[in-house]
C-alpha cells in the first residue's frame, strides 16, 4: 500500500506527526508489507520525499475485523532520520487512517524547538486523542468478535432466505438466553398451562405469522431459527442502542419520537391480546424508524421501569434494511438498556417456525378488503409466573419473570399503537410514514387498524369491551381515532399518517 503524507504537525517530545491518505496499489499481494512515501516538513521550497519499506509486526490482517497494527520499521532512511513507530488502522483490509512518529532530522531539530513552544500543547491533544481513537477500536474489535461468538450458536442446520438472511437452527437449550446469570438453571417451558384455553379461541391461521425464510426450508424439532449476526448488524446495533433507548412507554416525552396510541392504566393488568394490521411503511432515513406495537408496562412513579414489547418496525439502522420484520423487545432498568429480540440474553424461544427479527410478508395492500393482520397474545402464566408471548395458536416464547420484578404483580399500563423517530432533518419534519401512511378518517383498508383488543384481568379473565385513551404527538403529522365496539372488529381504533404534509412541516 501507499500512504502520501498530506499535513503535518509537531508531537510528542519533538517527534513530528504525519496524518495522510491511503491507495492499495493493484499489484500488491501481501497485506502484511506496506509501502509508506512520506514528504519532509522543511522550510526548503522543494522537499524531496523518501520512501520506506516497513513490515507490520502482526503477520497477516484479519479481513473480518477491525484491526490498530504497529508498524516497525526496517531500516533507517538518510542515517538520521528514523521511525520509532508507526501506527496504522486498518479495517476490512482497508486502510483507513494512519498516524506516523518521526524523529525529526538535525537540520530541522532548532527550527522546530521554536514551534514547539506554540504547538506543543495542542500536539499532545492531538496525539492523545488519536492514540485514545486506536484504543477505542481496539477496544470496540474485542467486544465485536465476543458478540459474534456469543450470538452466533453453533447450528445444526442453517438455512438462506431469499431476503438475504441466513437462519442457523440452534438447538433450544443452546440459545443466547442461557448465557444470563439468573437462568443458567432454569427449566424451560415448552407450553403455557392455558394451553387448551388457547387453543378452543377463534384465532385462525390466517392471522399467524409468515415469514420469507419459511419458503426455503425448516428447522428440526428441539431447535429454534435465529438469524445470523453479522458484522455490520453489531456496529449498527452500537450507534442505534444509545438512540433507541429513549423510545419507552411514554414516547411522547422523548425528542424525535412522534406517536399515536391508545391506552389504558389505573388498574392490574396482567395481559393483553390485540389483531395488528401490516403494512410496509416508507422510511426517510437510514437513523429513523416506524414502528408498530404492543406495550406491557410496569411503573413506579409514572416512570416505566420494566416494558415487554412486540409488533413489527422499519429500521434501517438497526436491521440494515427497509424491510418490515418482526421484533420484541424488552427492559428492565428504565431503558437505560434493552434487547431486541435474542440479541441478548433473557427472552426464551420454544418455537422453530418463526425467527425474532425476520421479515414478514406479504403485507396489506393499499384499498384492499382483504387486509394482512397478526395477532399476539402477552400473558403472564398464572402458574409459572413467566410472561408469554404467543401469536394466534402458536407459542413462540417467554420473558421470565424473574427479569422483570415490577411486572410480578401484573403491568400498570398496556399501550398500542405507532412511533416514528423523527430526525428534523434540515428543519424540516420526516416524510417516514406511520403504518399504512395514511390518517384514521380514510378508514378499514387504508389505514392502520389495531382490533379485537382484549385484556386480561386480576382474575385472569378477558375483558373485550374497553374504553381506551389515546396519545397523540402532532395530530396533523399523524393521528389516532378510537371507534364504537363492534361484533367483528371489537374494541379498535385506527392510526398512521405520511409525516410530512402541507400541514406538517
Amino acid at each position: 500500500m501507499t500512504l502520501s503524507a498530506s499535513s503535518t504537525c509537531n508531537g510528542i517530545g519533538g517527534a513530528q506527526i504525519l496524518f495522510g491518505n491511503i491507495s492499495k496499489p493493484h499489484h500488491e499481494s501481501s497485506s502484511s508489507i506496506f509501502n509508506i512515501k512520506w514528504t519532509k516538513s522543511t522550510p526548503s521550497p522543494s522537499p524531496s520525499p523518501s520512501k520506506l519499506r516497513i513490515r507490520a509486526s502482526s503477520s497477516s490482517v484479519n479481513t473480518a475485523q477491525v484491526n490498530a497494527i504497529e508498524l516497525k520499521p526496517i531500516k533507517e532512511i538518510s542515517g538520521t532520520v528514523t521511525l520509532p513507530g508507526s501506527i496504522i488502522i486498518i479495517r476490512d483490509n482497508q486502510l483507513l487512517s494512519f498516524l506516523v512518529f518521526l524523529t525529526p532530522i538535525e537540520e530541522e531539530e532548532e527550527i522546530i524547538a521554536s514551534n514547539m513552544k506554540n504547538t506543543r500543547a495542542l500536539s499532545l491533544l492531538s496525539a492523545l486523542v488519536l492514540a485514545s481513537l486506536v484504543s477505542a477500536i481496539s477496544k470496540q474489535n474485542d467486544f465485536i468478535v465476543k458478540e459474534l461468538k456469543r450470538l452466533n450458536k453453533p447450528a445444526i442446520k442453517s438455512i438462506k432466505s431469499s431476503d438475504g438472511d441466513i437462519i442457523d437452527c440452534v438447538k433450544l437449550i443452546d440459545q443466547p438466553a442461557f448465557d444470563h446469570p439468573l437462568l443458567k438453571n432454569h427449566s424451560i417451558q415448552l407450553s403455557p398451562t392455558f394451553v387448551t384455553e388457547w387453543e378452543q379461541s377463534k384465532q385462525t391461521d390466517e392471522e399467524s405469522i409468515t415469514q420469507l425464510w419459511q419458503l426455503s426450508g425448516s428447522c428440526p424439532d428441539n431447535t429454534i431459527p435465529i438469524r445470523r449476526t453479522k458484522k455490520s448488524d453489531i456496529l449498527r446495533e452500537l450507534s442505534f442502542a444509545s438512540k433507541n433507548m429513549s423510545i419507552n412507554a411514554y414516547p411522547i416525552s422523548q425528542i424525535g419520537n412522534e406517536a399515536a396510541l391508545g391506552y389504558v392504566s389505573g388498574s392490574k393488568y396482567f395481559g393483553t391480546e390485540a389483531g395488528i394490521n401490516i403494512w410496509k411503511p416508507s422510511v426517510e432515513r437510514n437513523h429513523e424508524y416506524s414502528k408498530t406495537q404492543i406495550w406491557v408496562i410496569g411503573a413506579k412513579n409514572n416512570a416505566v421501569i420494566n416494558s415487554l414489547e412486540v409488533g413489527w418496525h422499519v429500521s434501517p439502522q438497526l436491521n440494515g434494511d427497509k424491510e418490515i420484520r418482526f421484533f420484541v423487545f424488552w427492559t428492565n432498568n428504565r431503558y437505560r438498556t434493552g434487547c431486541y429480540n435474542l440479541r441478548c440474553s433473557g427472552f426464551i424461544q420454544v418455537n422453530k417456525n418463526v425467527v425474532l427479527g425476520g421479515v414478514i410478508s406479504p403485507t396489506s395492500v393499499y384499498g384492499s378488503m382483504d387486509q394482512k393482520r397478526v395477532t399476539f397474545l402477552i400473558r403472564k402464566d398464572d402458574r409459572t409466573g413467566n410472561w408469554l408471548l404467543l401469536n394466534t395458536n402458536i407459542f413462540i416464547g417467554y420473558w421470565p419473570n424473574s427479569l422483570v420484578p415490577f411486572l410480578q404483580n401484573g403491568a400498570s399500563m398496556i399501550q398500542w399503537g405507532g412511533v416514528v423517530q423523527n430526525d428534523n432533518f434540515l428543519f424540516k419534519h420526516t416524510t417516514t410514514q406511520m403504518g399504512s401512511g395514511h390518517f384514521p378518517y380514510e378508514g378499514f383498508g387504508k389505514t392502520t387498524i389495531i382490533g379485537n383488543i382484549k385484556l386480561i384481568d386480576e382474575n385472569y379473565k378477558e375483558m373485550d369491551h374497553l374504553a381506551i385513551s389515546t396519545k397523540v404527538t402532532r395530530p396533523e403529522c399523524y393521528d389516532v381515532q378510537t371507534r364504537p365496539y363492534d361484533s367483528g372488529l371489537g374494541t379498535y381504533f385506527y392510526f398512521g399518517g405520511p409525516g410530512r404534509n402541507e400541514n406538517c412541516r
